[in-house]
């Protein structure tokens, strides 16, 4: 059985590859999902989604700043903006994107955390198979249109 430590490690790991390969599209990550959805509930999704995108977000950034090559797609915007910055510049961007990904990281969690404090005995039923393959459908579609 998986449990949310190992579930958020492997999710982070995947999180920076997404974020710095570009040939690695965002959504990757829950279709990594599909051969444990057996042993998985639906907050391990959830969290797994969670900090796929949080780690993608910041680790895009951190090769585009340092290298010009956007990482994943919201980095895009400002690859050739990147390119004018100086290496003071890029190493300031890098810490206020780290400080931002982890104030958005806590906050995400921490809402995560509340939700299934409140509501955890009602999450605990939707564990069935169909549930969480709607779940993780779910992330997906939300990964593909934010992408957009």
């Amino acid at each position: 059985m998986l449990t949310l430590l190992t579930v958020s490690i492997l999710a982070l790991f995947v999180g920076i590859l997404v974020g710095l390969f570009p040939v690695l599209p965002i959504w990757i990550g829950p279709i990594l999902l599909i051969p444990f959805l057996n042993y998985l509930e639906v907050y391990h999704i959830l969290t797994f989604f969670l900090v796929i995108a949080i780690g993608s977000q910041f680790f895009g950034s951190v090769a585009t700043l340092l290298s010009g090559i956007p990482g994943e797609t919201s980095s895009l915007s400002y690859a050739e903006d990147a390119k004018n910055l100086t290496l003071k510049q890029r190493i300031n961007l890098i810490r206020d994107t780290a400080w931002a990904s982890l104030f958005t990281g806590v906050v995400s969690l921490a809402v995560t955390w509340a939700l299934f404090a409140v509501a955890g005995t009602y999450l605990a039923a939707l564990t069935s198979f169909k549930i969480q393959w709607f779940v993780l459908g779910l992330c997906l579609l939300v990964i593909i249109f934010s992408s957009k």
